[in-house]
C-alpha cells in the first residue's frame, strides 16, 4: 500500500491559508508540543508515556489549551504515568515563574472579566443582529474588539457554562463509555478525543482569534492520517457477502468500514492504532479554516465598522465551526460502544455479535423425511 501524505499536505496548505498570522504568534510553537504530546515514542511504554505527559504538561504551561490532550489519555498505569509527569511538567514552571516574576500569573484572573470578543462563536448572533435594531456597540478592551450590549454579560456566562458542561461530558460520560482500557484505547481515539475537546473549549468560548485555529491544524493532520481513505478499498471476489447478507458483485470495491465474508477482507489498521471517525469533521474544520484570512485581516475593518457582509462573513466561518464540533461529538460518541456488561451468578453471559457476515444455511430436515 502507498503511504498516504493526507494529513501533511492538510497541515501545509492549512497554515498557508491562516495566513501571516501564524508567523506573528506563538500558538504554533504551543501547536509543536502538543503534537509530541499525541506522537512521542520512547523505547518503552513506561518512556512514552513520561514523554507525553511531560509534553501536555509543558503546553498548559505555555497556554492552556494542550491540556484537552489529556482527555483521551488511557487508564490503569499508562494513563496515570503521563498525568503525573503532566502535573510536574506544567507546575514546576508555574511556581518558577511566579517566584521570579511575582505577579506573572495575574493573566488569570484578568481573564474573569473579559465579555464576547467580537469573532466567537457566541457573539455572532449578536454581530448580525445589529443590522436589525439591536442596540449593540463594539470597544477595545483588554486587548481585544468585544460587543457589548444588553444581555450579551449573561451569554458571556453561559459560554462559561458550556464550556465546563461539556469537558464534564467528556470526563464524566464519554470517558466511562469509551472505558480506555488496552484493548480498547486506540491511537486513532486519542487523536479524535483530543480534537473534539479542543474543538469543545474554542466553540465555547468567549474569546476567538485567528490564530486559535492554529491549534487545530496538528490535530486534523494527525486524524487524517488515520482516517480510512479510498485506497483502503478492496475489490471483491466472487462469493463475497456484506454484512447484510446481501451477496456483493465480482469487482465490486468495498472500503473498511464494510464487514465482508470470508471470500474477502479489508486490511486491517495496525493492532492499537485504530481508524479515526472524525474524516468528516476535519475536512468541515479545513473549510472554516479557509475563509479565515479574509475574516482577517481583510475584512475586519469593515467587521469593526458594521460591514453587513463582513458579519455574515463572519457568521458562516463560526456556523461551519460549530457544525464541525457538533458532528465530531456525535462521532465520537458513537465510535465507542460501551463495555459488554459481565454476566452475574445464575445469569447467563451477554452474547455479543461477531464482527463478520454469515452465509445463511439452508435449513436441516429431521432424520426420517
Amino acid at each position: 500500500m502507498r503511504p498516504d501524505y493526507t494529513g501533511l499536505w492538510a497541515y501545509t496548505v492549512a497554515i498557508f491559508m491562516i495566513g501571516p498570522i501564524v508567523l506573528g504568534r506563538y500558538d504554533i510553537m504551543v501547536t509543536m508540543v502538543a503534537t509530541v504530546a499525541l506522537v512521542a515514542a520512547g523505547r518503552s511504554a513506561a518512556a512514552t508515556w513520561r514523554m507525553r505527559g511531560a509534553a501536555i504538561g509543558l503546553g498548559a504551561a505555555l497556554k492552556l489549551w494542550p491540556v484537552a490532550i489529556a482527555i483521551g489519555l488511557p487508564k490503569r498505569a499508562n494513563g496515570r504515568r503521563a498525568l503525573v509527569w503532566a502535573a510536574l511538567a506544567a507546575l514546576v514552571p508555574a511556581f518558577a515563574l511566579a517566584a521570579v516574576l511575582p505577579g506573572s500569573m495575574g493573566f488569570l484572573t484578568g481573564q474573569h472579566d473579559r465579555g464576547l470578543e467580537i469573532e466567537s462563536v457566541p457573539a455572532t448572533l449578536f454581530l448580525i443582529a445589529r443590522h436589525f435594531g439591536y442596540p449593540a456597540k463594539i470597544r477595545h478592551q483588554y486587548g481585544a474588539f468585544e460587543i457589548t450590549g444588553p444581555g450579551i454579560p449573561l451569554v458571556a456566562t453561559l459560554s462559561l457554562v458550556l464550556t465546563l458542561a461539556g469537558f464534564v461530558w467528556l470526563l464524566a460520560v464519554w470517558r466511562r463509555r469509551a472505558n480506555l482500557v488496552p484493548g480498547r484505547w486506540t491511537t486513532a481515539l486519542y487523536y479524535d478525543a483530543g480534537l473534539v475537546a479542543v474543538l469543545i473549549a474554542i466553540v465555547t468560548s468567549r474569546v476567538l482569534s485567528p490564530q486559535y485555529l492554529v491549534w487545530l491544524v496538528g490535530l486534523i493532520a494527525l486524524c487524517l492520517t488515520m482516517a480510512p481513505h479510498a485506497s483502503d478499498g478492496v475489490v471483491l471476489e466472487s462469493g463475497a457477502v456484506s454484512s447484510a447478507g446481501t451477496v456483493l458483485e465480482p469487482g465490486t470495491v468495498v472500503g473498511s468500514s464494510v464487514l465482508l465474508g470470508p471470500a474477502a477482507s479489508p486490511p486491517a489498521p495496525a493492532e492499537g492504532e485504530g481508524r479515526s471517525v472524525l474524516a468528516g469533521p476535519c475536512w468541515t474544520l479545513l473549510a472554516a479554516i479557509s475563509v479565515t484570512q479574509v475574516d482577517f485581516p481583510l475584512l475586519f475593518p469593515r467587521l469593526i465598522h458594521d460591514g453587513r457582509w463582513a458579519a455574515w462573513f463572519l457568521g458562516s466561518r463560526n456556523l461551519l465551526l460549530l457544525a464541525a464540533a457538533v458532528w465530531g461529538i456525535v462521532a465520537l460518541w458513537r465510535a465507542v460502544a460501551p463495555a459488554p456488561r459481565p454476566a452475574t451468578r445464575g445469569e447467563p453471559a451477554a452474547v455479543t455479535a461477531e464482527p463478520c457476515s454469515r452465509v445463511a444455511q439452508p435449513e436441516q430436515q429431521p432424520a426420517g423425511q
